[in-house]
């Protein structure tokens, strides 16, 4: 990194990263860069590229291209780019890593070296990302703890069991389940056999009941039917 740079390392997607040298690569170098070189990126995306050309050393702070941002462009695509990220990308990251044995160190041990900069939560998440993409890059060897998913953080506080709401009541106060919004249900209970309930109207008025008793009529012949044919 150089002085002066950003101290939290590149968090944007190191694919993106890739992508906006490929776009370069196919265009040319400007001698600054600026977000009009990246007009289809969104303004997060651009500042985020940004952030890691500066963290990485390849523009200045007034966003002047440098030499290594020119050799990065020229050997994308070619059998010398793993040489190139391996000389213009990885060293930005050695006050960072340090010692750190990155073939076989875990994925904890890297966190904490990224956590030294300051970068928490899913920054940092994405911090490591991006310094592991540019390791596979490099050909260089990837602990396989790097890219292993961590542990889920256990909650302490113990569950607890989830209350069986209590049933509505109608206007005598009897149990009443609740139903769809505008109706209202009516439990039937029948010794030895699976609980039933029948839903009608919230505004139902007695000038209804003969409706109601039909359905009773209705209930009445299909059990009779059922019983002769069982």
């Amino acid at each position: 990194m150089a002085e002066n740079e950003p101290k939290i390392p590149p968090y944007a997607p190191y694919p993106t990263f890739t992508t906006f040298i490929d776009t370069l690569k196919s265009a040319a170098v400007p001698p600054r860069i600026d977000r009009e070189v990246m007009p289809k990126m969104a303004g997060g995306t651009q500042s985020h590229v940004i952030h890691a050309l500066k963290f990485i050393g390849l523009i200045d702070r007034g966003h002047a291209t440098r030499d290594g941002l020119r050799a990065l462009v020229e050997a994308f695509g070619s059998d010398r780019w793993p040489e190139a990220v391996k000389k213009y990308v990885l060293p930005a990251f050695k006050s960072i890593v340090g010692d750190l044995d990155t073939a076989s160190a875990t994925g904890a041990q890297l966190r904490e070296r990224f956590a030294a900069t300051g970068a928490t939560g899913a920054t940092l998440d994405k911090c490591v990302r991006f310094y592991v993409g540019a390791l596979k890059d490099a050909k260089e060897t990837v602990s396989p703890y790097f890219t292993k998913p961590r542990p889920a953080a256990r909650n302490s506080s113990p569950k607890m069991p989830r209350k069986k709401p209590e049933p509505a009541a109608d206007g005598n106060g009897a149990a009443v389940d609740k139903a769809p919004k505008g109706t209202i249900r009516f439990p039937i209970h029948i010794p030895g056999k699976p609980e039933g309930s029948i839903v009608v109207p919230d505004d139902l008025a007695e000038s209804d009941l003969p409706i109601l008793d039909a359905m009773v009529g209705a209930v009445r012949a299909y059990a009779t039917r059922k019983e002769v044919t069982t």
